[in-house]
């Protein structure tokens, strides 16, 4: 679902945040930067369609607060208008991609209601959203934003023409560890589940493409409030169990470090192990060919690693050895022979002429 998020922090939002709710929500970045001290600025600074980077600079270096926004559009087109934030009164019906405002709209939710106030028919010929129709409404009755859930925040300037205001609407706002708002924190990332796939061992990982088909009932049903759907998407979740959720996740033990790394080597072996069993299989097939028995590796195949994980060695650590000389033995005979395939190919096709080959 959407994102919106009250920047308050100095630091802005970290990079990597903004690349993980962008990942979730890819049709489209923006945000609202009220004046700076020298006055420049007449109101509130939007612009759309950004990529996490510029963004991510932007807010580090704008005064505080503003408004940062992430789309999944449920309402309207994926065209950069339908970005938020949107100006409010007339101005929520530009198509430019940044402007300044006197204040302006984010929201994170569906409003059923829009459908009140602009016919059907009407919404599908501008191509409007439900924010923007509410943006357009606010700029002439504020209160109508009352009704638009789940969490919507306006940034506008006080009475006294320079400092900035938010007015944050909705009960799902949380405030994050990094010191900033947010309309739900349910981008944030939690481990991946594996699934058997190509590659080596069987083992890959789901793209966020699958996980989103997957998580598809995570999504907000039709009129569904922001309590109804977290008891039923975290019906067992506590509040413990959301502030630890919340909370970084813990660094990896010294055992954990290990085996991630003992399982990296052993994806390194496998692979180098399959292009080894590929060039001494075709020497191999053209001796066969031929009646005869290439020497190389006459005794047995030393690339069988599936063979020697099944039992022919009694250790694990004995088949990590055994693999890893079988490694310098590969890597110092190919050496003398080639560096490249086409060359072994040449010296095997020599090999098969001086030898009385069919070839």
């Amino acid at each position: 679902m959407c994102v919106a998020v009250i920047v308050e922090a100095d630091s802005g939002i970290s990079l990597r945040d903004m690349e993980i709710m962008y990942e979730e929500n890819p049709h489209g970045i923006a945000y609202a930067l009220p004046p700076d001290a020298s006055g420049r600025s007449p109101g509130i600074a939007w612009r759309r369609n950004l990529t996490p980077e510029a963004a991510h600079a932007a807010l580090v270096l704008a005064p505080k607060p503003a408004l940062f926004h992430v789309r999944w559009a449920t309402q309207g087109s994926r065209r950069p208008g339908l970005m938020h934030p949107f100006p409010l009164g007339q101005g929520a019906w530009t198509h430019d991609v940044e402007g300044v405002s006197p204040s302006v709209l984010i929201h994170n939710g569906t409003w059923r209601n829009w459908d009140d106030y602009l016919s059907p028919a009407e919404a599908r010929r501008l191509d409007a959203s439900d924010t923007q129709i509410a943006a357009w409404v606010a700029g002439y009755w504020p209160a109508i934003l009352d009704e638009v859930g789940w969490a919507n925040a306006t940034l506008a300037i006080a009475a006294d023409g320079v400092t900035p205001e938010v007015t944050a609407r909705g009960d799902t706002w949380e405030t994050h560890r990094d010191g900033n708002r947010y309309s739900n924190l349910a981008w944030l990332p939690r481990p991946a589940a594996k699934v058997r796939a190509g590659g080596v061992g069987g083992v890959g990982w789901v793209s966020w493409q699958a996980a989103r088909a997957r998580d598809a009932w995570r999504e907000p049903r039709a009129g569904e409030s922001y309590d109804q759907w977290r008891d039923r998407v975290y019906p067992a979740e506590s509040a413990e169990g959301r502030a630890a959720r919340i909370a970084s996740p813990p660094a990896p033990t010294k055992a954990e470090r290990r085996a991630a790394k003992r399982a990296r080597r052993r994806a390194r072996i496998a692979q180098r192990a399959a292009a080894g069993r590929s060039i001494f299989a075709r020497a191999r097939a053209a001796g066969r060919a031929a009646g005869e028995d290439l020497d190389l590796y006459a005794a047995g195949d030393p690339w069988d690693v599936e063979a020697g994980e099944a039992g022919e060695a009694t250790e694990a650590g004995e088949a990590d050895r055994d693999v890893e000389r079988a490694l310098v033995e590969y890597d110092s005979d190919l050496a003398a022979v080639s560096e490249d395939h086409a060359v072994v190919e040449a010296y095997l096709r020599g090999r098969a002429i001086a030898g009385g080959w069919d070839s």
